[in-house]
């Protein structure tokens, strides 16, 4: 019985837990519900294999004194509350001076947050990356991206090519859940709302997840409170102070 419950939520964990996982080359389309500013050419894509960071498409747009940046906007995507990473490419046509830069925005508040300034460098395809740290964008949580250009000076004809834009965000996977070498006892189960861990030894960390896969609470204490968890079924992965790890299922009333 035991498996099978465990099986089952497995399924339900790789069905649902893939959060945030975006990698877009332009290469077939310009994605629906992306928005861009400045974009010179129709939609901003164009076929342009020598300026192009992969394949033959990309994002192309003038940067200069009358359009002093260029801009490509993701729309929202839901968080789990682990670490975001970041990145994308450009690469000019004409050397000037400027910025490429990462924003991104929580629950299309308005405010953006800026995770990456770099100077432009003036040839080839340049990487600009940052991250976002476990826990800042909390799980739940509505964010979005905004991959920038701006123009500081020299060419007044700087055509710049946006390409290679990866948003991904971690995630368990189902080996996180199949370990079990760890003699543990959870009590009581259904639980209300102080749960009671038992093990030999001091416990390292202790992660509750729901059925989406996602981390709702984390402890290194041997009772917890759940109390403010809603109702219904989640996965507690317990790891003690010498690297033993159980997986046990509950269920909050």
């Amino acid at each position: 019985m035991k498996t099978r419950l465990l099986f089952i939520f497995l399924t339900i964990y790789a069905t649902l837990s893939a959060q945030i996982n975006v990698s877009e080359s332009f290469e077939t389309e310009f994605p629906l519900n992306w928005s861009t500013t400045g974009a010179s050419y129709p939609s901003g894509r164009v076929y342009d294999p020598d300026y192009s960071c992969a394949g033959v498409f990309s994002m192309a747009s003038q940067c200069n004194p009358s359009n002093p940046w260029v801009m490509i906007v993701t729309p929202s995507y839901v968080s789990n509350g682990n670490e975001i990473n970041v990145n994308f490419q450009y690469k000019p046509k004409y050397s000037f001076g400027g910025t490429a830069r990462i924003y991104y925005e929580l629950n299309n508040s308005g405010t953006w947050t800026q995770i990456a300034a770099l100077a432009t460098a003036s040839t080839g395809c340049n990487f600009v990356s940052s991250s976002i740290a476990n826990g800042v964008v909390t799980s739940g949580t509505s964010v979005k991206f905004r991959f920038q250009l701006n123009y500081a000076a020299g060419a007044t004809n700087a055509l710049v090519y946006i390409d290679n834009v990866n948003i991904s965000q971690t995630t368990l996977s189902t080996s996180d859940f199949s370990q079990n070498n760890l003699d543990v006892v959870l009590y009581p189960n259904p639980v209300n709302d102080l749960l009671n861990i038992e093990t030999p030894l001091e416990l390292q960390s202790v992660e509750i997840y729901n059925i989406q896969g996602q981390k709702v609470l984390s402890s290194n204490q041997k009772q917890i409170n759940v109390s403010n968890l809603a109702a219904g079924m989640y996965m507690v992965r317990i790891q003690d102070a010498e690297n033993n790890i159980a997986t046990k299922k509950i269920v909050i009333k």
